[in-house]
């Protein structure tokens, strides 16, 4: 139909202390070195220093679902 549609999501996470050894593990492995903010929330390692988080993991990794599905409603209407 020609429309656009667009919106913003905003994810804030808040970590525990992240130790040094999982700092030069994620380093070692080398993709945090190809990630925005340089670091991977979803990687194993960081998962359990998660202390809160502010929003939808689909978010962070690029794609928000929720927020997608919301605009293809509105799409639809």
């Amino acid at each position: 139909n020609g429309k656009q549609f667009e919106s913003t999501d905003r994810v804030t996470i808040h970590f525990k202390t992240i130790p040094e050894a999982v700092i030069d593990t994620l380093i070692t492995e080398g993709d945090v070195m190809y990630c925005a903010g340089g670091f991977i929330a979803e990687h194993p390692l960081l998962q359990p220093l998660i202390k809160q988080m502010d929003g939808e993991m689909d978010s962070v990794m690029g794609l928000p679902g929720k927020l997608t599905e919301e605009l293809l409603q509105i799409a639809q209407n």
